[in-house]
């Protein structure tokens, strides 16, 4: 039987929906965490998933080095994903960052918003 001494602090695991719930019944403020909240990324813009982190960083330091505008944003929720952030990139860039990220070797799956979803577009 372990015990905790008096500076510690054993909290039990709560999702941040439910705390944000919580707040919301008290009456204080809560931020939103929609991800087309979080960031400035419209309907025209295409979401580039990748399989790690290093790969979306590598992506972007590669995108940005040719001045080709992308933003790292959080992969939204309705987009599965092993890596937890996404490029979003403007479509009428989108032909000239597929490239670019073919020269650098780098898999990825691009999704467009459609309504409140997404869909897959061809690579």
């Amino acid at each position: 039987m372990s015990t905790n001494r008096p500076d510690e602090h054993v909290l039990p695991f709560v999702d941040l929906s439910t705390i944000a719930k919580n707040m919301k019944r008290a009456g204080q403020p809560t931020v939103n965490r929609e991800p087309d909240k979080l960031s400035s990324y419209s309907n025209t813009q295409l979401i580039f998933i990748f399989d790690s982190i290093h790969y979306v960083l590598k992506a972007e330091k590669a995108l940005k080095k040719e001045d080709i505008p992308c933003e790292l944003i959080p992969v939204p929720r309705e987009i599965s994903s092993d890596c937890g952030m996404a490029l979003a990139i403007d479509e009428s860039a989108g032909g000239v960052a597929r490239e670019r990220l073919a020269e650098h070797h780098l898999e990825f799956s691009i999704f467009r918003k459609a309504g409140k979803g997404y869909f897959k577009a061809p690579v």
